[in-house]
């Protein structure tokens, strides 16, 4: 609470209706009310206001010199901090999504996907590496490293019907990657996935889900990662 014997010009105060602190820059008690001008510190605008001397009491405390008004939850703060670090972590590290997954990437797998794959304007590669090289390490790391950088918000995976499990997994154990597994009957509706793991066994099912409006995949910005044998037909603009 603050007296009104201590609100004098350059006071701080700080504002329970406004929830900011304020600077006093004139008092002028007049009976039972008080005007108070209130200086703009970043434009120096002056706003003067009157108040009932009791709400004045309820309404300001003065902030004393060299504390700072600040009245938020440290934690949630921190918290907030942290998430923008981590928004903009790629700009200052190149491989961040190493440190964000679970793996331990071997040198011919960060080869492929930060000295080829993340350098191409458009991400249309085709990974034919032998049996075992870790291939599926090497996709989940594009992705979330693209997630990262906010270069795609979704994600279409077309892995052969016994692998569907597989992709799963290990996107959800080593990436931290929560996928959705489409069966055939959500391919009948008109919605479009963050993230989604699809078993598809006949081109136009693949084609209901990945476009259900016939105008094209390439909207929003999305990735469809491919694993079989057999190429599908996609729309011609999908990235």
């Amino acid at each position: 609470m603050a007296d009104l014997s201590t609100l004098k010009p350059g006071t701080r105060v700080f504002d329970r209706h406004r929830n900011r602190e304020r600077l006093i820059h004139a008092v002028e008690p007049l009976g039972r009310v008080v005007k108070i001008w209130f200086k703009d510190p970043h434009t120096g605008a002056l706003e003067p206001m009157t108040f009932p001397i009791s709400e004045v009491e309820r309404r300001f405390e003065v902030v004393e010199s060299g504390t700072s008004a600040f009245r938020a939850d440290s934690e949630t703060v921190r918290l907030l901090a942290e998430s923008y670090r981590l928004q903009h972590a790629y700009l200052f590290n190149s491989v961040f999504a190493t440190e964000t997954s679970l793996i331990d990437p071997l040198p011919h797998q960060l080869i492929a996907v930060y000295d080829y794959m993340l350098k191409q304007p458009r991400l249309r590669f085709l990974l034919a590496d032998d049996a075992g090289a870790g291939k599926t390490i090497m996709a989940g790391l594009t992705i979330r490293e693209m997630l990262l950088r906010r270069l795609i918000n979704r994600v279409l995976i077309v892995p052969p019907a016994g692998l569907v499990g597989n992709w799963e997994k290990e996107l959800r154990n080593l990436f931290r990657l929560r996928f959705h597994i489409l069966e055939s009957a959500d391919a009948q509706r008109d919605k479009y996935w963050l993230y989604v793991v699809f078993n598809c066994e006949t081109k136009p099912e693949l084609k209901r889900i990945a476009d259900p409006a016939g105008k094209g995949i390439g909207r929003p910005k999305g990735g469809v990662t491919i694993d079989a044998n057999d190429l599908v037909n996609l729309p011609g603009e999908c990235d």
